[in-house]
């Protein structure tokens, strides 16, 4: 990088790339190799990214800021050969990504996945007003924060949204993790960051399953602290809908309100912290509100599990319903 603000603006379209196990090959790569001396802004607006090997845009910092909008990346679809990221995000970069969509982002082979949002060791990412559609696990902030906002999920092939904490040190990544996440940096697993908290909102966002056994919807978990807000959202169709899990030693802390968690397979609202989760005001998909024991035996929507404080509830969807506070009448 020659400036201090770089802009790309054009259609990119990467052809004819022969899909290898070799972890390199991006459509866009970014990276400040001058920092701390110099930072800089990366803009990219209205390209097509497709026919890339390992990530159609691969943005490394520190010392980079990215604005990113209108931008629509395709993978290779399913393929056992290598873990394609839709974006990698990594280091410390900051800024947003919006208006972009990202499709066809599937890893058939065992132990990793790919990601069609992938940010990891950032204090700050923000992506909104975007589709992630047909990707193997939709996004996946790893030790990284900032806000998911008016985004929709569809069609996926595995799971929906991670806020993943490795813990303050590093090196505690759990060896039970639920996923691996496949980086660009030449096919080796990411090394924990262990940021000291994770903090992030996921705002008015569609986040739509396929009804897939053991997927998860939206999940903060790990084994460090994770403070994450959802407000206003969809979360549908889903094995879990909202889960919390802690793989040991985490502080993790939900605030869930005003959401619609409803047509969920198995369980609404799944979690094994000690400490509760706030999940009031939301509308299970029955006016009696979520099922659970002991505390609804009644209540017929989707399922409340784990030491989840879910009243009062709404008695319908947000923005017509009302909190259902007493009484709660058990059999």
């Amino acid at each position: 990088m020659r400036s201090n603000r770089q802009k790309l603006q054009r259609k990119i379209s990467v052809v004819s790339i022969i899909i290898t196990n070799q972890y390199h090959g991006f459509g866009v790569y970014a990276f400040n190799d001058q920092y701390p001396a110099n930072s800089y802004t990366v803009t990219l607006d209205g390209m097509n990214i497709s026919d890339f090997q390992k990530a159609g845009l691969f943005l490394v910092g520190p010392g980079l800021t990215i604005d990113v909008d209108n931008v629509t990346v395709t993978g290779a679809g399913p393929t056992g050969i290598i873990g394609q990221n839709g974006f990698d995000i990594l280091n410390d970069v900051e800024g947003a990504v919006s208006g972009c969509s990202i499709n066809d982002i599937n890893y058939t082979g065992a132990t990793w996945t790919a990601t069609g949002f992938l940010v990891r060791n950032c204090a700050d990412i923000t992506l909104e007003t975007s589709l992630i559609t047909s990707c193997q696990t939709s996004s996946i902030y790893q030790d990284a924060g900032g806000l998911f906002k008016f985004n929709t999920i569809s069609n996926p092939v595995g799971d929906g949204v991670y806020v993943h904490s490795t813990g303050p040190s590093r090196g505690n990544s759990p060896a039970n993790a639920k996923l691996q996440t496949s980086g660009a940096e030449e096919g080796t697993a990411y090394t924990p960051q262990g940021r000291a908290s994770i903090t992030m909102a996921v705002d008015s966002c569609t986040i739509t399953g396929t009804a897939l056994t053991d997927s998860w919807g939206l999940t903060a978990y790990g084994t460090g602290p994770v403070t994450m807000t959802a407000t206003g959202n969809t979360i549908t169709n889903w094995d879990w809908g909202l889960v919390t899990y802690d793989f040991g030693g985490a502080a993790i802390n939900c605030t869930a309100h005003n959401n619609e968690i409803a047509g969920n397979i198995s369980i609404g609202f799944y979690s094994n912290t000690t400490n509760e989760q706030n999940a009031e005001n939301n509308w299970w998909g029955a006016a009696s509100g979520p099922a659970n024991e002991p505390y609804n035996t009644c209540g017929t929507g989707d399922s409340v599990v784990g030491n989840v404080d879910f009243v009062p509830w709404l008695d319908n969807v947000p923005g017509t319903g009302n909190p259902v506070t007493e009484p709660v009448h058990n059999t």
